[in-house]
């Protein structure tokens, strides 16, 4: 369920913060599980039906094909003609469940790519306090575009931060 959704049904009426504790205090006890914008009981497991278990291997193929030089989220979705829809949802899903990163709104990269890019940064670090994104770009052996992607991502989660030029490390492994 949406994080938001679940504030506004635990205690409606109450304010944020309030129902935002809430969720806290049960995702410490752990009877649910947040993870980014969505929360769920602990022991649920989405299951997927033929069709979407089905669209759910092919994504998986496409998105290891892809590497770090993923199509739009619009491309792959249009991709699937009539299932479109569907394949949006299944992404979705594969997001949430850890299969996919979400790198923006727009672009999705397969976890094993985004965590073989993550060991690269990692391993420009030892070497320098500060790395620029040609840096990055040549390590990656991909353009601008894809590298700044990955770098603008890690940025908003607290891994690394614009100084100057480059990069900075702020959460170390």
């Amino acid at each position: 369920m949406n994080l938001e959704e679940l504030r506004g049904k635990l205690l409606p009426g109450a304010g944020t913060a309030l129902a935002g504790a809430v969720v806290e205090e049960l995702a410490r006890r752990r009877v649910i599980y947040v993870k980014g914008p969505v929360a769920a009981l602990s022991g649920f497991r989405p299951r997927y039906d033929e069709r979407s278990a089905r669209m759910l291997d092919a994504l998986l193929v496409r998105y290891l094909r892809a590497g770090l030089v993923p199509e739009t989220n619009e491309a792959v979705a249009a991709s699937f003609g009539a299932d479109a829809e569907l394949c949006r949802q299944v992404a979705g899903r594969m997001v949430t469940e850890g299969r996919l990163v979400a790198l923006s709104g727009e672009y999705r990269v397969h976890k094993k790519h985004h965590e073989r890019a993550l060991e690269i940064l990692y391993r420009l670090y030892e070497t320098a306090d500060v790395v620029s994104l040609a840096r990055f770009r040549d390590a990656c052996g991909v353009s601008r575009r894809y590298a700044l992607l990955l770098l603008e991502y890690w940025d908003s989660r607290g891994v690394t931060a614009k100084s100057g030029e480059g990069r900075i490390l702020i959460r170390p492994r």
